[in-house]
């Protein structure tokens, strides 16, 4: 474990929060970065801890859509570990400077599919416990918006146009430049909205304000495009 020494793993976590938020910042990469010690005594690589995180998704998903309250809330334990196994990696590959390809298009890729699991799970428990039908209509669009965005942020980096997650960032500087290190919707936000919503039983508020976001994301980075296109 020599690689992994206290001023190794402060280096590393100083690198990490550059573009992270509050919770991020604070909570979740603080944390990451302990597992991190332990990732390197077991000798897992972050391309293993990624996939590690997205069977914890898994798990969390299964247990969000049996629509049984209790179990949400143990659904919280993987959910929240997932999220800070998923830092972990990005944290491991620095220190081990082992960055690849693979692992460059496994990361993002399993997350958007992790992220659309959990909405889901969440959806249709809410479904099952009530029996409304309103989340899942919600759901689907949310999963419409976000292919959307990836087509657009796809054309986006073609023609050298922000992409949603860019002008996302600009959102978060115009809510309030002085904050804007730390108000950014990110991994540790998402997880603690989830954690809240679910605490307090509140899935419609939640699916619906990723909604509103994806849909914020979407119209920002195709008003980018179109300005990049007609200006070209």
């Amino acid at each position: 474990m020599s690689g992994a020494s206290k001023e190794r793993l402060r280096e590393v976590y100083l690198s990490s929060i550059k573009r992270s938020g509050f919770f991020n910042t604070f909570i979740y990469r603080k944390i990451s970065i302990q597992f991190v010690r332990i990732f390197v005594f077991l000798g897992l690589t972050p391309n293993g801890v990624t996939l590690l995180a997205f069977f914890l998704n898994l798990f969390a998903f299964l247990l969000f859509s049996q629509g049984i309250y209790q179990l949400s809330l143990i659904a919280l334990i993987p959910l929240n570990l997932a999220i800070i196994f998923d830092l972990s990696d990005g944290q491991l590959a620095i220190l081990l400077d082992r960055k690849t390809k693979l692992g460059a298009f496994l990361d993002p890729f399993l997350d958007r599919v992790a992220d659309l699991l959990i909405l889901g799970g969440l959806s249709y428990g809410f479904f099952v416990s009530s029996g409304k039908v309103v989340v899942l209509y919600i759901f689907i669009l949310f999963v419409a918006i976000r292919y959307l965005l990836t087509v657009v942020d796809h054309t986006a980096v073609i023609h050298k146009s922000p992409t949603g997650a860019e002008n996302l960032r600009k959102i978060d500087y115009l809510i309030l430049p002085i904050l804007s290190k730390y108000i950014r919707w990110d991994g540790g936000f998402s997880a603690v909205l989830i954690s809240l919503c679910v605490i307090l039983n509140q899935i419609p508020l939640l699916i619906t304000c990723f909604f509103l976001m994806a849909l914020i994301t979407l119209f920002l980075a195709t008003r980018s495009l179109l300005l990049t296109l007609w200006n070209s």
